[in-house]
């Protein structure tokens, strides 16, 4: 069953009993009566003798305690609850199934069946999903969410990522992507020179680039052995999962420079998730938004509250006044804008810039 006849109703199986009296088949019949019952409400329930039971494995990428490990955890929680827990999720935190370069091959091998991911860990595949990431678009939680969680170019995505078999079960906004760094960066001529660790895809590097860094693409399991060995020496974070991540002990220096939306999602195996009653995707379908709609909603007090939070910690977080904004902007707009026009067209784009 594809994702996108989830709401279908799917059609009771009942069970044939060879009966040889007719108290047996009284109190069978009561019997299947209260296990259909049970089933029907609040989106299923193990208690059924029929209800079967779906364990899977989900890759976490980061360590329990922090912002993306607790989004994970709550859309677990919250799915396993909907489906009367005929859903059980094992979580291996800290990468140990696999980085966020292996993540996706892993879903569409059903090695895994959850990833706590950028929809840009697929962009190889979809090219579409670089949209999330793509500065100069995104001004608002709402707006991404609206656009993404249901909306048009969520679906038109949705499409795209299930072709190739992956689902995706919601993204949160989580504010903007600004700069830590060794030294300190107040105008975009600070940036000359920076090694930055950036999310994959031609867009980023180009942008980095128009400002005068070079991107440098690393996963999250190797952020200190490449600070260490000067990969890298700095990195675009959202400055709550910066704090939440403990990654600013790395550094010395924020910069709130807004350099292109951070966001994460949820991404399942299309082979998990087709082999699933209706009833159970919709409630996977229906945690993975809730949850990424609440942490996209709050998402500007989290990054203002870790601002707080690094200058307790010892570090220096300055931000970029209006007129470095406005540079950077316009550094980076046209030539990226270009760019995924020559290589996407404009449909999805067009999606993207028009959602209110």
């Amino acid at each position: 069953m594809s994702r996108m006849n989830y709401l279908r109703t799917g059609r009771a199986r009942r069970a044939a009993f060879g009966l040889r009296s007719a108290t047996i088949l009284l109190t069978a019949t009561l019997a299947a009566a209260a296990c259909s019952t049970t089933s029907s409400a609040g989106g299923g329930s193990a208690n059924g003798a029929s209800a079967k039971v779906y364990t899977a494995r989900a890759s976490i990428l980061q360590a329990p305690g922090t912002q993306e490990y607790n989004y994970f955890k709550a859309f677990a929680d919250m799915a396993a609850k909907l489906s009367g827990n005929r859903i059980v999720f094992k979580l291996y935190p800290n990468s140990v199934l696999g980085t966020q370069d292996a993540s996706v091959g892993q879903l569409q091998a059903d090695t895994v069946q959850f990833v706590d991911d950028t929809y840009t860990a697929a962009d190889t595949l979809v090219p579409n999903t670089d949209l999330m990431t793509l500065p100069g678009i995104w001004t608002s939680a709402g707006q991404f969410t609206r656009a993404w969680n249901g909306g048009q170019l969520g679906d038109l995505v949705n499409k795209e990522l299930e072709a190739k078999g992956v689902v995706g079960l919601g993204a949160a906004y989580l504010g903007n992507q600004d700069i830590a760094a060794k030294k300190p960066i107040t105008s975009v001529a600070d940036m000359s020179g920076l090694k930055i660790r950036v999310l994959t895809g031609p867009y980023l590097a180009l942008a980095a680039k128009h400002l005068g860094m070079t991107a440098v693409n690393v996963s999250v399991s190797e952020l200190v052995t490449s600070v260490g060995t000067g990969l890298i020496n700095s990195v675009a974070q959202a400055t709550s999962t910066l704090y939440s991540s403990k990654r600013y002990q790395l550094f010395k220096y924020v910069a709130r420079a807004r350099f292109y939306p951070a966001n994460i999602g949820i991404l399942a195996s299309a082979k998990f998730y087709n082999s699933l009653p209706a009833d159970l995707q919709k409630d996977l379908m229906k945690a993975g938004y809730a949850v990424s709609d609440k942490l996209s909603a709050g998402a500007d007090q989290a990054d203002n509250e870790a601002v707080t939070l690094l200058q307790k910690a010892g570090l220096t977080v300055t931000t970029l006044p209006a007129g470095q904004q406005a540079l950077m902007a316009s550094k980076i707009a046209q030539p990226v804008f270009a760019l995924w026009k020559q290589n996407n067209g404009a449909t999805a784009l067009n999606l993207a810039l028009n959602q209110k």
